[in-house]
């Protein structure tokens, strides 16, 4: 299937990180994330309740990561493909922290990508 809602550049404070002293305060993610769907019958009617409803995906994505620490983005990748996986049967989710601490190094962003799918 070809057809996709995409949120592109959700930006999510979470707290996550390798250390404590990084998962002490929330860092902001950049998040998007892809719900492919059939969206002929949208197309064709064009109402919402045909198609996938990017604010309540953003809801849900919110609401997966909000209150929880993470150690790795890999774990909010997952929480956030779980969340968008209740709106469509297969999920995009990508995942970048930026600058993220390297000892003796700089990097602009660490990602992960996962796609997923309804078991």
């Amino acid at each position: 299937m070809t057809d996709r809602v995409a949120l592109r550049g959700v930006e999510l404070a979470v707290r996550v990180g390798a250390t404590s002293d990084e998962r002490d305060v929330p860092q902001v993610l950049v998040v998007d994330v892809e719900c492919l769907a059939d969206l002929r019958a949208a197309g064709a009617s064009d109402r919402l309740e045909d198609a996938v409803d990017y604010a309540a995906v953003h809801a849900a994505i919110v609401a997966a990561v909000r209150d929880r620490r993470f150690n790795l983005i890999e774990a909010v990748a997952e929480a956030i493909a779980r969340a968008a996986l209740g709106f469509s049967a297969e999920v995009k989710v990508r995942v970048a922290k930026r600058a993220p601490p390297i000892p003796g190094g700089r990097v602009a962003l660490a990602e992960v990508v996962i796609e997923r799918r309804r078991a």
